[in-house]
Parts: C-alpha cells; sequence; structure tokens
C-alpha cells in the first residue's frame, strides 16, 4: 500500500507540473536570441536592465537599444524581432496557444527606431490577432517578412 501512494503522489505531482506548463504557454513570452551592443529591458515607464542571451521577455517588458546595438527576439510561436539601434519596443500582449488559435494574440508597439519583423504561427492561423502600433498608425500582420522605421518620431 506504501508503494502505491508513493507511486500515486509521483504521478499527481507530475501532472501538477503538466497542467503548470500548459497554463504558461497560453501565455508566452518571447526570448532574446542574440544581441551586440546596449540592450535593456523593463517595465514599461521604468529604466530597463541590461539583458542576456536566453532572457525571457513576459508582456509589458519595454525593450531599448543603444548606440551601435542591435538585439533578435524570438518569440514562442516562431515569429522573429529585430531591433535595430537606438530603438523602443514593447511587447504589450503576447499570447500563444499552440492547441487553440482563438488565444493568439500579439500587440507590440514600436516607439521609437526601426524593427525587422517575421511573423510566426499567430500570423499564418489568426490573421486578426497580430498588430504592430506606431504614434502614427497600426499596422495589421498578414504573415510576412517586412521592417518598420520611424523617420520622424513624435518629440519625446
Amino acid at each position: 500500500m506504501k508503494t502505491f501512494r508513493g507511486a500515486l503522489g509521483h504521478a499527481v505531482l507530475a501532472l501538477g507540473f503538466l497542467a503548470l506548463f500548459s497554463a504558461a504557454s497560453a501565455f508566452a513570452a518571447g526570448v532574446v536570441q542574440s544581441m551586440k551592443g546596449d540592450v535593456r529591458a523593463g517595465p514599461a515607464g521604468q529604466p530597463g536592465a541590461a539583458v542576456a542571451v536566453d532572457q525571457r521577455l513576459n508582456p509589458g517588458t519595454a525593450v531599448t537599444t543603444g548606440a551601435d546595438a542591435q538585439v533578435i527576439l524570438r518569440f514562442d510561436d516562431g515569429q522573429q524581432v529585430v531591433l535595430s539601434q537606438n530603438t523602443e519596443f514593447r511587447i504589450v500582449d503576447f499570447r500563444y496557444d499552440a492547441s487553440d488559435p482563438k488565444m493568439d494574440r500579439t500587440v507590440f508597439d514600436l516607439l521609437k527606431g526601426a524593427l525587422r519583423m517575421a511573423s510566426g504561427a499567430i500570423a499564418g492561423r489568426n490573421r486578426q490577432a497580430v498588430a504592430l502600433r506606431t504614434p502614427q498608425a497600426t499596422i495589421g500582420i498578414r504573415g510576412t517578412d517586412f521592417m518598420v522605421a520611424l523617420v520622424n518620431p513624435p518629440n519625446d
């Protein structure tokens, strides 16, 4: 009887971890794939801390790049965002659940600078769920690879 309880306890613990992992995947994130120069990230509206390769970035995170800096962010759905130098970018909302496309959502803000974006699974299976917002416009992404640069950003 003792052995059965032990095995059952391990099974329940394993199911608990599986449930936690499934819930976390619904509110997925991005990862710093590579970087050079001064790249910082932190809560929106606060000074960021230096980032590291493989660091996870959750919704609500603002990412800034300094002069001669660049960062490549890869999101859980496979989309990739490359931020150029002197850029301010915010992950407003990012949700990806491989088993439920209705839960997908990507909202990014480009406040200053330039980025290149290659869309991932979300844009391919739920086109209305992806938006890139700039001070001048909101861009609906329809599954592509493109670049956006703010040439005359509003004054700070």
